[in-house]
């Protein structure tokens, strides 16, 4: 069993990993202006957004799996308990973002902006309905706030990870399809994996 004293590492290390996606996702908004050609793609090389989500969501599906472990009661009895506070692990911070960037979207500069950068212009949508806004919010689109994949794929992950967990311990063969079965679900979402 993994001590207390490194759990708290993989929790700092999993910090770490959402700061450079955050200074990531900051570079690529000021990616376009012109004062910034020059030393912007050698920070968006330190600063790679795309192995810090990797890293961050190898840490949480690990993370999730000590919690696995640790459980007392049976699977099938922890199972809506567990799936009831991933659930609201995640949905307050997608309400939010959402609400921010409509905020965002409705307050700020009419668009197209010269200054930002491609990513602003491209990413985040002039003309908003009440269903986008709900399509958005179910997770079943991420068009509004497009680093939202990322909550789709950890609700979907941590969703699925005890169901996965539970098969490979029963049938232990069953989990050399596991990572197949991921590979598919990368492939089901390409456009994810392409965006950090």
């Amino acid at each position: 069993m993994i001590s207390q004293f490194a759990a708290h590492r993989l929790e700092a290390l999993r910090g770490v990993a959402a700061i450079v996606v955050a200074v990531f996702h900051s570079l690529i908004v000021v990616e376009g202006s012109p004062s910034a050609q020059n030393w912007i793609p050698e920070l968006i090389f330190v600063f790679n957004g795309r192995a810090a989500v990797t890293l961050f969501f190898v840490l949480s599906g690990f993370v999730l799996g000590l919690s696995l472990i640790r459980r007392s009661e049976p699977l099938r009895s922890a199972y809506p308990g567990f799936a009831f506070r991933r659930i609201m692990r995640i949905y307050p911070a997608l309400f939010v973002s959402t609400i921010l960037v409509l905020l965002l979207l409705w307050l700020g500069p009419v668009r197209p902006l010269t200054t930002p950068s491609v990513f602003v212009n491209t990413y985040f949508p002039t003309n908003i309905s009440y269903r986008d806004v709900i399509a958005n919010l179910l997770l079943l689109r991420h068009d509004l706030n497009n680093v939202t994949w990322t909550l789709k794929m950890e609700m979907l992950g941590s969703l699925l990870l005890p169901v996965l967990w539970a098969v490979s311990c029963k049938f232990p063969a069953a989990s050399l399809l596991i990572l197949p079965f991921c590979l598919l679900a990368t492939w089901c979402y390409p456009d994810s994996i392409s965006i950090a």
